[in-house]
């Protein structure tokens, strides 16, 4: 959630023009989800059907205590624009959102990771992702509208490894040391898309 708590940030900097941002010269998430995350869309779905049973409208309404930040992980909503116009937070059209870019002039890296040790081609790998948010949602990668264009070389995905642990992964250490040290020296942009799979002394968390 802190990536989707920084884009917001640095969309409305740069919108506004706030010094700040000059500042800042990387963006690197570990497995935000950019396109919302699967079990918000699922709890959604769940109240919805227990609003339509008879005598349990009171019990479905226990669902809008949840926190706007774990709204917004429904479909990984960053800016106002995207509430003003409904009545509430827990009333969604399917995708609401309005399109915000990545902000022009910082090096963006997305970290993705996949509980199973599979190729991302698999469509289970994908889905499943980390078991919070699928690895398409986490490189950003949606309809043209709402796409975050990172070069493949800025995208890394990590297998073995669940959402909770990608903070403590030696492997995602490692590879986010290296982009930043690099400073945009190399061509990563050029470069294909990082895969990288536990070794044999690792162990899969």
């Amino acid at each position: 959630m802190g990536g989707l708590v920084s884009r917001s940030a640095l969309f409305y900097g740069e919108q506004d023009r706030l010094d700040w941002i000059k500042r800042v010269g990387n963006l690197i998430t570990l497995g935000s989800p950019h396109h919302g995350a699967v079990l918000e869309r699922i709890g959604n779905y769940v109240q919805d059907v227990i609003a339509k049973l008879p005598f349990a409208g009171s019990l479905a309404k226990l669902g809008d205590i949840r926190s706007a930040g774990i709204i917004d992980l429904r479909h990984g909503s960053i800016r106002d624009a995207d509430w003003k116009a409904l009545e509430g937070r827990s009333v969604l059209p399917q995708d609401f959102r309005h399109p915000a870019r990545l902000p022009s002039g910082i090096k963006t890296y997305f970290v993705a990771s996949a509980l199973l040790e599979t190729h991302y081609d698999s469509k289970v790998t994908d889905l499943l992702g980390d078991s919070l948010v699928s690895v398409a949602s986490a490189l950003g990668e949606d309809d043209a509208e709402h796409a975050l264009f990172v070069p493949d070389g800025h995208k890394a995905i990590f297998y073995g490894v669940n959402h909770m642990n990608l903070i403590h992964s030696r492997r995602v250490r490692e590879q986010v040391v290296e982009w930043l040290l690099d400073n945009g020296r190399s061509d990563y942009a050029g470069r294909p898309r990082i895969h990288s799979y536990p070794r044999s002394l690792d162990v899969a968390v």
